[in-house]
């Protein structure tokens, strides 16, 4: 056992992502990937729960490729099943 209860043959998986919005491609060639990304995780395909890592312009560049699923991300955002401490708050902002 672990510290945190756990069996050493214990496995975590978190499902994530990191976006990097423009690393070695343009913002607008990372797109198509993005819009996949995020519409399998609102559909279910990534697992009940899905972490970002706080970058906030992922759901925004989303959300100006695909504004008829705001009420899915907010739902998402709302219930867990997208976790982005921040990005709740600053998305209701900006609505």
């Amino acid at each position: 056992m672990t510290s945190l209860g756990a069996s050493l043959d214990t496995v975590f998986v978190v499902t994530h992502t990191h976006w990097d919005r423009e690393w070695y491609r343009t913002a607008e060639e990372f797109r198509p990937g993005l819009l996949d990304l995020v519409d399998e995780v609102l559909d279910g395909a990534a697992g009940g729960h899905f972490l970002l890592d706080g970058q906030v312009i992922l759901l925004l560049d989303y959300l100006d490729s695909r504004p008829e699923r705001a009420g899915d991300l907010a739902q998402a955002l709302a219930t867990g099943r997208i976790d982005v401490k921040l990005a709740a708050d600053k998305l209701a902002l900006m609505q």
